[in-house]
């Protein structure tokens, strides 16, 4: 079965096939009505999606066009179309605000991401519900901070502390030097298309995986450009990944492998989505050789098949020379991105929803099951 898996998101490596024109979003929902107040909620309804929004009409549109886009580029990739069900569409509520998005009451259920490095956690709330799944984000870019002790260690080399390939940085001297490492953004949208990815791996693959291969899914789709050619470009390494690695630490590959980053915290590494692309990437992007392949098959079948992540790493031998390759391919300049071509034409419509609708619709969506 993992062999399966494999297979299936090795398939984001190559080039999919054409695609058909998709089908218009329409849009259903409580309009005005006599005596009853509009909100400032908006819904558009899709094929796969249903948005909720309490923003800008334009961008409404624009965000539920994307995600349409998405599915029928994860389709394509997935192959999901030839399965015989598919799940209840999954209703996605973007807030105004970070603080809007805590008081909504929505909280996490299943599908855990991480563990993040604090300042990546509660990013966006997610219930696969049988009854349609529900994600809530917040329409606003998130602030990273970069200034710290991993960061200013690394600039001065005061810690003495082997990388990846279990070789010591040269220490440099910070007498005398003002080091600053300034805050980067990461977009809101990245956060909510790689969700989505996310979503329909849960739906799609049913295949046990490490979590670390999770959260790396969702980063190598949170990168996704949709250009107005109608290609959508994905893969791209995310912005801002080198001083994000700086300040959270280089990837410790042996870790996450054998999954002891879960219970007891690397002392070089802070788990990031950042490290979780650069990994995943690797293995499903890069073009590894047929050992790399072999072993990565043999270590998502020992999962698939109920093994710890420590006993399916043996697959790997000593990591020595994986550890090596990993830190040589984020070295290097690559081609990270793949670009597909889409023919699929979408026109939404929006609708405002009426005061109560808007009540009934938030209330709902955090007390169903």
């Amino acid at each position: 079965m993992a062999g399966m898996f494999f297979g299936a998101l090795g398939a984001i490596a190559q080039t999919a096939p054409a695609g058909q024109d998709g089908a218009a979003i329409v849009v259903t929902g409580t309009t005005d009505r006599p005596g009853e107040p509009l909100s400032r909620w908006k819904r558009a309804e899709a094929d796969d999606v249903i948005v909720y929004s309490d923003g800008d009409e334009g961008q409404l549109r624009r965000i539920a066009t994307n995600l349409e886009k998405l599915h029928g580029l994860l389709d394509r990739l997935y192959r999901v179309r030839a399965r015989t069900a598919e799940p209840p569409r999954i209703e996605i509520v973007l807030f105004n605000s970070a603080k809007d998005l805590r008081d909504s009451g929505l909280r996490n259920i299943g599908a855990d991401e991480g563990p993040f490095a604090k300042p990546f956690v509660g990013q966006r709330f997610y219930d696969p519900r049988p009854s349609g799944a529900v994600l809530a984000i917040a329409r606003a870019d998130q602030v990273i901070e970069t200034d710290t002790a991993k960061a200013n260690n690394a600039d001065c080399g005061d810690t003495g502390a082997a990388d990846n390939d279990g070789e010591s940085d040269a220490a440099s001297d910070c007498i005398g030097k003002t080091v600053n490492h300034p805050p980067v953004t990461r977009s809101w949208e990245s956060i909510l298309y790689g969700a989505y990815a996310q979503h329909l791996m849960l739906h799609y693959v049913p295949n046990a995986y490490p979590r670390w291969y999770f959260d790396g899914i969702g980063a190598i789709f949170s990168t996704v450009v949709f250009k107005h050619d109608g290609s959508i470009e994905y893969g791209e390494q995310p912005a801002n990944l080198t001083p994000i690695l700086r300040a959270y630490g280089r990837l410790d590959t042996a870790a996450v492998i054998t999954g002891s980053y879960l219970h007891a915290p690397s002392k070089r590494m802070d788990w990031t989505p950042y490290h979780a692309w650069l990994l995943t990437h690797f293995f499903v992007m890069s073009n590894l050789s047929a050992t790399d392949r072999a072993q990565f098959a043999q270590y998502l079948n020992a999962i698939d098949h109920g093994l710890s992540m420590a006993h399916a790493a043996e697959a790997f031998g000593t990591m020595a020379q994986l550890r090596r390759e990993v830190r040589a391919y984020a070295g290097r300049p690559h081609e990270y991105a793949r670009t597909v071509k889409s023919n699929a034409t979408y026109n939404p419509a929006v609708t405002t929803l009426t005061q109560p609708a808007a009540d009934a619709m938030l209330k709902q969506l955090v007390t169903r099951g």
